[in-house]
């Protein structure tokens, strides 16, 4: 990452683009102070460098859910010297959102998110368990997203957190290919402009602002403006796999809701309960993480906690060694 220049007026870019995902440049420079050329400059060095970009992502927390959208947790094993060629073939399947290389009994973590439950059964024995350095597959079904990373701010203090449960004022759902591909579109470029859309959909501007509007408007897209991690301060990446009890687990959430480092929380169907991931500033934060959930939280239980050694896909963007976003390949659906 040598070749990033990363300061103050960039993360506060990035902050505020993750707050306000389609606003105006001219809004965004009376918020920072600058220039509205500066900050659309600024932010095309970041994207183009892939040190920071914009997507969006299916909302899963609440209505058709994650379940019913076909998403799952999935633990990997792998043949011994596969592990890069095994992660470079899975990462150009559309039904894997993020994919990382773990720590402890599994050699990668993948998100999946199918777009219905007979796609996710279809995907896990007909891609995942015939894949040749694929060795085992353990699913969390995941019945719902209790936060996820669109709500996670890069200057934290500066914003309320995003709790579970959160719903957010919602339109009808605009239906069709249009909106389909409208949305496949804004998940390459959350921040494509109606011109650029309509160019790549085939419509005129003026159906191509009303239905990025109706999108926008709806609540059934979750905008997500992502850092390279190494860049972001927050360099380190672990899950938690936790067992909670059904009263509690809507309280438990919350309360984990609220800890900086959270980034997304799952429901998932099983011996774990809870999937949360999180980003830290360092590895020793890991046990210290740890310490304060079981402090703050007597009555939950800790079941595994997994390394992230290097996030190869991340909602769809594919990522180089570096953390930069190099590529994409799109959800089988977003609405």
């Amino acid at each position: 990452m040598k070749d990033v220049v990363f300061d103050d007026l960039d993360q506060r870019l990035i902050d505020a683009l993750q707050a306000r995902p389609r606003a105006s440049w001219s809004s965004l420079a009376t918020m920072l102070g600058s220039s509205a050329v500066t900050l659309s400059r600024r932010w095309e060095r970041l994207r183009s460098s892939g040190a920071a970009w914009m997507t969006v992502a299916p909302d899963l927390s609440t209505g058709r859910g994650s379940l019913a959208m076909g998403m799952a947790l999935v633990e990997l094993q792998v043949r011994t010297g596969t592990l890069h060629t095994t992660a470079a073939e899975l990462a150009l399947c559309p039904e894997i959102a993020t994919l990382e290389m773990t720590s402890g009994g599994r050699s990668l973590m993948l998100t999946v998110i199918a777009g219905d439950g007979d796609a996710l059964a279809s995907f896990l024995v007909d891609t995942l368990e015939s894949m040749p350095g694929v060795t085992q597959v353990h699913t969390h079904p995941a019945s719902r997203t209790l936060m996820d990373a669109s709500g996670w701010r890069l200057r934290a203090e500066d914003h309320d957190r995003h709790g579970p449960g959160t719903d957010r004022a919602r339109r009808p759902m605009p239906h069709g290919e249009l909106a389909g591909a409208i949305a496949r579109e804004l998940a390459k470029d959350g921040r494509a402009s109606a011109a650029a859309v309509a160019a790549n959909v085939g419509v005129s501007t003026r159906t191509a602002r009303a239905a990025v509007a109706a999108l926008v408007a709806s609540g059934h897209l979750r905008f997500r403006t992502e850092i390279a991690r190494p860049l972001s301060g927050w360099p380190v990446c672990s899950w938690y796999l936790i067992r909670s009890t059904p009263s509690r687990r809507d309280e438990v959430g919350r309360q984990l809701s609220q800890l900086r480092e959270v980034r997304a929380i799952m429901q998932t169907v099983g011996t774990s309960d809870l999937a949360v991931v999180v980003w830290m500033r360092s590895l020793t934060d890991v046990q210290e993480l740890e310490l304060s959930i079981e402090r703050s939280l007597p009555d939950v239980v800790i079941e595994d906690r997994v390394l992230v050694f290097r996030t190869v896909k991340l909602m769809g963007r594919l990522l180089d060694e570096d953390g930069r976003a190099r590529g994409f390949v799109p959800l089988p659906t977003y609405l």
